[in-house]
């Protein structure tokens, strides 16, 4: 559970004398074995992609963004979902990506009359951001403003209801029933439905959540939230889960390899990297599930990149990759993950050997590639078709372009 800031080095303390205890990583069984949500773009998607030719810019008549817009895909037809201003949501079929076309799923005052149900003064502007597609029926998305979950109902209109967090303007933290649990989504957050559970990243808590769905003796489902990473202070440090800690940790994927890809933009200074985490199949019953998170990509924060001084030959080319404020973490099913530097728009890519800008010939100047908004919001989906789709929002405007990029 996240702790003041003034409890962080007692935390650190219990915390290593914890991961001296599971250092002999060979004593344990495998990675726990989760299948990743065949229904939306959350990783272990598509392919890899070829680059050929410049992204294609989506034309979209409608749709107007707010400047924490994001995007999710739906892997059941081809259909992008756009969060967007006035707490709108809306929906864009892309089977003719020179065509669009464009409905309006919620909207404008349907989230905020929801939320007035729940208690919440009608005066607080509601704004949507981060969104997954649960189910062939269900969207979740992020409303920043009270700090909650929300689904929103894919066949029928306007129909909002909370999945999970207390409605509150002040952010907190707080683990147990959904309806009562905390969150502090001052900025987006990322949401990766699994057949384990729905993982989501709390940056403002500097912590990874997992909400679940249980079941008692008599039948009855509890959704319970949980705290899986994460002290709750902006730090960056690898161990097992109870010991890592996180600087504002924004987006978040799944591989075909039951592990999960957080990117962690660092708005503290304590790293920008991608991080790994894997959750064993074995439980602690003390510390809730076992497991251990590793720096992939970046600096960390001691100042050590992955692999170290001595990393040679190719380990040294992710040891020596740094990235940029990384969000929109991207899994494809060949094992690459795809990412957006958002400090200098670009699009980056990890193959596990290497580091790389694939609309770039340089990384360092992105010479001759096709940008998106320096320090702006981004996300990354993929398409039905194994397209991916980029949408880069300016908050200066806010104005958004949409792009699809052909594999």
């Amino acid at each position: 559970m996240p702790r003041p800031a003034a409890c962080v080095s007692l935390a650190l303390s219990l915390c290593l004398f914890t991961c001296a205890c599971r250092d002999a990583r060979e004593t344990r069984e495998g990675p726990l074995a989760f299948d990743p949500n065949t229904i939306g773009s959350n990783g272990c998607a598509g392919g890899a992609s070829s680059f050929a030719a410049a992204p294609e810019i989506v034309p979209l008549a409608s749709f107007t963004p707010d400047a924490a817009s994001q995007m999710a895909a739906a892997l059941d037809d081809s259909l992008l979902y756009l969060s967007g201003a006035d707490a709108t949501l809306w929906v864009v079929d892309v089977a003719d990506p020179a065509a669009p076309i464009e409905q309006l799923l919620v909207s404008p005052g349907v989230v905020a009359g929801a939320l007035a149900l729940l208690g919440v003064d009608p005066a607080v502007v509601p704004v949507l951001s981060g969104l997954a597609v649960l189910d062939a029926e269900t969207l979740l998305v992020v409303e920043l403003s009270t700090h909650v979950i929300l689904t929103v109902d894919r066949d029928f209109a306007d129909v909002v209801s909370l999945y999970a967090g207390l409605p509150l303007v002040t952010p907190g933290h707080a683990d147990g029933i959904a309806g009562l649990a905390r969150f502090s989504f001052q900025v987006g957050a990322g949401i990766c439905p699994s057949s384990y559970g729905v993982f989501v990243t709390d940056p403002g808590n500097h912590a990874l959540r997992l909400i679940q769905d249980t079941q008692d003796d008599d039948g009855t489902i509890m959704r319970l939230v949980s705290t899986l990473a994460g002290i709750g202070a902006p730090l960056t440090a690898d161990g097992s889960l109870q010991a890592t800690a996180f600087d504002t940790p924004m987006g978040i994927t799944a591989t075909c390899f039951d592990t999960l890809i957080v990117t962690e933009r660092g708005d503290f200074g304590s790293g920008e990297v991608l991080r790994g985490v894997t959750v064993l199949s074995d439980t602690n019953p003390f510390f809730g599930p076992d497991g251990f998170v590793e720096t992939l990509v970046g600096e960390a924060g001691d100042g050590q990149t992955r692999g170290g001084v001595d990393a040679t030959g190719e380990e040294a080319g992710v040891a020596l990759a740094l990235a940029a404020g990384p969000v929109a973490p991207l899994a494809t099913t060949d094992g690459d993950v795809y990412w957006m530097d958002s400090q200098t728009g670009v699009l980056r890519r990890w193959s596990g050997r290497e580091v790389d800008c694939p609309l770039a010939a340089d990384c360092d100047t992105a010479l001759g590639a096709p940008s998106a908004t320096a320090d702006g919001s981004h996300s990354l989906c993929q398409s039905a078709g194994g397209d991916l789709y980029l949408l880069d929002v300016d908050p200066l405007g806010p104005t958004a372009t949409l792009s699809r990029i052909a594999p």
